[in-house]
């Protein structure tokens, strides 16, 4: 997600007459090649050859219809704003289409970007390949930023307070960087690692209303998680027992690098290691571009099982998969652990990355 250092997981906070939203943020990562990350087999799919199915649908999911909740598809195009954090255009999302809603002031190669709808559309028609329609609701904006500056490579962050629509931003730079659009699927992977932060995050898995002292499972950020939300399932089963070792990490890497080299068996890569958000998102991206099912008895694989024990879940990835063509190539769905490998981490209290909402 777009973090100024990473993934962060945003609260609503009213101050005044002002509401801010903590994001969170992705890094972009160049997997170390001698990593001793866990390595997965092979598996690649073609962005040419995905065909979107409109018919997939889910009963716990909302029906596509052409305006998500709390998003206000009629706004005025705003030209000109400045963006602080790489912004460069935002979308409203309407049924299947992105709507522009505005560019920001930009100059250079960003400005260049802009310009380049083209590669827009050509994103958003990746991130329609990836994503079932009837999910599409839970995403009311889209923005095209520039990740460089931050090394981001997307985002996701809450646009309504009960958390049933969220803004996904994807860094226009990095995904063309390689050779094209997806080269050796890290485009693909990221949003799809994003994706899995709405789908653990949303309001049919958390509830906002609930504050921290009040909550009773886990809670991420954004509000308290339901007792059978996926994160709280993963949280109660594989971070309960080292949760107070990681508190006490705050920011300092060697002691990040040092927890992670001693739970190495519990997370599918490094990144996963930052906290149970990024953990959840890594094992959701893991369990849909890894073909087979879970290999072995680790904790990380337990987790990928917790996957497979949702129907819901198993559905995503089968659209994901089953709409694409298995082949070799530039343009590929990548397995995490051979480029996500992450040597920075984010903010485990996953705040900080505060902005306006628009």
């Amino acid at each position: 997600m777009k973090n100024s250092k990473n993934w962060r997981i945003l609260f609503v906070l009213l101050i005044a007459l002002t509401t801010f939203q903590s994001c969170y943020k992705d890094d972009f990562f160049q997997g170390d090649p001698n990593s001793d990350n866990q390595s997965f087999e092979d598996d690649f799919v073609n962005d040419d050859d995905f065909d979107n199915d409109d018919d997939f649908n889910d009963d716990s999911t909302s029906s596509n219809d052409n305006d998500a909740t709390d998003t206000n598809t009629n706004e005025d195009f705003d030209s000109g704003a400045s963006g602080d954090e790489g912004e460069i255009t935002q979308y409203i999302v309407s049924g299947n289409d992105i709507v522009k809603v505005k560019d920001f002031a930009v100059s250079g190669e960003a400005l260049e970007f802009q310009q380049d709808v083209a590669k827009h559309q050509e994103i958003w028609e990746l991130t329609k390949k990836l994503i079932p329609s009837s999910y599409l609701a839970k995403m009311s904006h889209f923005m095209i930023f520039a990740g460089e500056e931050t090394g981001t490579a997307g985002y996701v962050y809450e646009t309504s307070a009960d958390l049933s629509t969220w803004e996904m931003g994807i860094a226009i730079d990095f995904a063309y960087e390689g050779g094209g659009l997806n080269a050796d699927g890290e485009l693909a992977y990221t949003i799809i690692h994003e994706f899995g932060h709405i789908l653990t995050l949303d309001n049919t898995q958390l509830d906002s209303s609930i504050s921290e002292d009040s909550c009773q499972n886990y809670f991420p950020g954004e509000g308290c998680a339901k007792t059978e939300a996926y994160i709280n399932k993963l949280h109660t089963r594989y971070w309960a027992d080292i949760e107070n070792e990681h508190a006490n990490i705050g920011q300092n890497q060697n002691q990040s690098d040092d927890f992670y080299d001693k739970y190495q068996d519990r997370f599918v890569t490094n990144y996963a290691s930052t906290n149970p958000a990024e953990d959840i998102a890594e094992v959701f991206a893991t369990f849909v571009t890894r073909s087979g099912g879970v290999n072995g008895n680790s904790i990380a694989e337990q987790k990928i099982q917790l996957m497979y024990d949702h129907s819901e879940l198993i559905g995503f990835r089968d659209f994901v998969r089953e709409n694409s063509a298995v082949a070799k190539g530039s343009r590929a769905l990548q397995i995490a652990s051979s480029w996500k490998n992450a040597k920075i981490y984010g903010n485990v209290k996953h705040s900080g990355c505060v902005r306006h909402s628009r």
